[in-house]
């Protein structure tokens, strides 16, 4: 079903029925942003905890295995793991944030 709003094209095309500008509920607006952070897949849940026991998994074995690198990759990598480790850190916190400040507009 479609619905011409510049053409104020307001009639039911199942009834027939004239209906008003009002009457339209939004169900899902991709330009919202707040609501696209929500449906963001790295917010879930089950992937944030699937990422966790990557990461302690990770720190138990160490992010090499069994690979040996030298004392410059070694720093190289260490650097790497640490900021991948800022990063996540920081989208933990603003999905925290997010949520927060959902549950109170949801509660006002």
């Amino acid at each position: 079903h479609e619905l011409n709003v510049k053409a104020k094209n307001y009639l039911d095309l199942v009834s027939g029925l004239k209906f008003n500008k009002e009457d339209v509920i939004l169900l899902q607006d991709p330009n919202d942003e707040r609501h696209c952070k929500l449906r963001d897949i790295q917010n879930f849940s089950h992937i944030r905890s699937q990422r966790d026991s990557i990461n302690n998994n990770n720190n138990i074995t160490g992010d090499s295995g069994n690979v040996r690198h030298s004392v410059t990759a070694s720093r190289i990598m260490d650097k790497l793991s640490k900021e991948k480790r800022k990063r996540e850190k920081a989208a933990e916190e603003e999905s925290k944030k997010l949520f927060k400040s959902n549950d109170h507009d949801t509660t006002a």
